[in-house]
């Protein structure tokens, strides 16, 4: 049975998480995605929660979700009047109730969440526009997705993502799921004649082009003069130009231009 939010339960002026559309729990800590594309965090330790007191900012930067420690106590106050309890020794808030991570509003530099994933110490969203920010903590240096980064307290953006769709966290790593535009296939009917047994291969390898082997396709293919291959890659690169500047490799792009380049130069046969 699926009941509808309502705020009558929670004390006036406490956050909340109305109309949850995807929820991800961790060992420490829960997240959520409300139906305006919101982000919500609680549990235990902050900095997998993407909140930060004043004073202790995240390497991202980044909005502050929680105020100065109330008097007389360990809790600490958040901007909308609730409150976290810290943790025992002082080792992070436990917070128990869902609370809006701000720094993944659009009027702070993020979006609309589409997907979420909560790991052990560390938490992944996706927006809507491509983008995937993360925050926590890791083990090494490259599963937050920032370069030399273990300790990241703010949503921060990771770079070069483009067409990200979902997301995957893990204690030691991080699964990206990316979309692609894929061109209409080379029309395999032809002309009135059998296709050639290259024909066919093309056609075969045009249905498994993605963006980490496009590139080296293409190269292939010009080295095999395989023309329907080399247009449906080049289709395929200008339809998804940002995903493929992403996913490819230094060393793939430069050949595919250089040959580009050779071939622009040569000219019509």
């Amino acid at each position: 049975t699926t009941s509808t939010p309502s705020s009558a339960g929670r004390p006036a002026g406490r956050p909340g998480c109305v109309d949850p559309v995807a929820v991800s729990c961790a060992r420490y800590h829960n997240v959520a995605i409300s139906g305006d594309g919101r982000v919500y965090t609680w549990g235990l330790h902050e900095e997998s929660l993407g909140v930060e007191r004043r004073g202790r900012g995240g390497s991202g930067g980044g909005p502050s979700n929680l105020k100065s420690p109330k008097s007389g106590g360990d809790d600490w106050e958040v901007a909308d009047g609730s409150s976290h309890q810290q943790g025992r020794g002082g080792g992070g808030s436990a917070v128990s109730s869902p609370q809006l991570v701000v720094g993944l509003l659009p009027e702070n530099g993020g979006g609309r969440a589409v997907s979420v994933s909560a790991s052990e110490s560390h938490t992944a969203v996706v927006t809507d526009d491509g983008r995937l920010w993360t925050w926590g903590t890791s083990h090494g240096s490259s599963v937050l997705g920032h370069k030399g980064v273990k300790w990241q307290q703010c949503p921060r953006m990771v770079k070069r993502v483009h067409r990200a769709v979902a997301v995957s966290a893990a204690r030691e790593h991080t699964v990206l799921l990316m979309g692609a535009t894929f061109p209409p296939l080379p029309d395999d009917a032809g002309p009135p004649l059998p296709p050639s047994l290259r024909d066919l291969a093309a056609l075969e390898i045009c249905r498994s082009v993605d963006l980490h082997n496009v590139l080296p396709v293409a190269a292939a293919a010009r080295r095999l003069a395989c023309p329907s291959l080399v247009r449906y890659c080049e289709s395929f690169v200008r339809a998804n130009l940002d995903g493929v500047l992403a996913a490819g490799s230094r060393a793939d792009l430069a050949s595919y231009l250089s040959a580009s380049a050779g071939d622009a130069l040569a000219g019509p046969a």
